[in-house]
Order: structure tokens, then sequence, then C-alpha cells
């Protein structure tokens, strides 16, 4: 029974290290281009995607919701 009580600690302390590196997970952030031939990594100062070169216009939450270009054509849908 000894044992039991001591890995029971063990067990504890890594459901709340898992519960806590999923919480941390959720609220992570990384910022991206959107453009879909892209997807190079920026920086929050940056004003040029060093990648592509397109100009940075702000923040979205979902790619499919960037600005079209000229040359982009629409969604049909």
């Amino acid at each position: 029974m000894r044992a039991l009580g001591q890995s029971l600690p063990a067990a504890i302390a890594a459901a709340v290290c898992i519960a806590a590196g999923w919480a941390w997970g959720l609220r992570a952030r990384w910022d991206y281009c959107s453009d879909p031939e892209c997807n190079g990594d920026l920086e929050p100062s940056m004003l040029a995607c060093p990648r592509c070169g397109g100009t940075i216009a702000g923040e979205i939450s979902d790619p499919s919701r960037r600005p079209l270009d000229e040359d982009d054509e629409p969604d049909p849908c």
C-alpha cells in the first residue's frame, strides 16, 4: 500500500501539469502571414512579411477573412 500512496502525489502533479499546459496552449498566439502560399512567421513590430513582402494591414482572426488583392478572385460562396 505504501507504493500506491507515493504514486498518488506524482499522478496529481502530472494531471496539474497537463491541465496547465493545455490552458496555456489555448491562450498562446502565433502571428503568421495570411497569404495561403506564404504563412511566414510575423513579429508585432513588422510592417511587411519578410517571406513574401506582403504589407501587414492588421490582425485578423481567420485567414479566410483577409482582404482581397486586385488580382485575387472573390470566393463564389
